[in-house]
């Protein structure tokens, strides 16, 4: 998830928010991930807002699919933002790590619904500051 937005301490990120591929992959029901994908809900903002606790989730329960398929990148070192050439050697560790991601993303939604419909109504009516 490179280009997941993020902060990097050590060897994980110390904040992550789901790429607009993922979200778009997750099919979520909550109006909040709407806001994101279309950039009403600021990357900055929600990297500040839940980034923190999104990427301890990640890094608890998608950490070493995302791990494997780092190490497969640097081992071949490949160019990242050249897919056709690493896809055949590292993409199965991707899969994992992206199907990871929209398996959390989908449970957070899921329970986390309440919480992001109310953001999202909040941004909606200009009351959060999450510009």
């Amino acid at each position: 998830m490179g280009a997941e937005g993020s902060k990097t301490t050590q060897d994980h990120p110390a904040r992550l928010v789901p790429t607009t591929t993922t979200v778009n992959k997750a099919k979520l029901q909550s109006k909040w991930w709407t806001l994101q994908v279309s950039g009403a809900a600021a990357a900055p903002a929600c990297l500040e807002g839940y980034g923190r606790q999104y990427a301890s989730l990640f890094e608890r329960h998608c950490g070493d699919n995302r791990k494997e398929h780092q190490r497969c990148m640097r081992k071949g070192k490949f160019d990242p933002l050249d897919m056709k050439t690493w896809y055949p050697t590292c993409g199965e560790s991707y899969e994992f790590e992206t199907s990871c991601a929209i398996s959390l993303l989908q449970e957070v939604d899921a329970r986390c619904r309440p919480q992001l419909d109310s953001a999202a109504e909040a941004l909606s009516a200009g009351q959060a500051g999450i510009r």
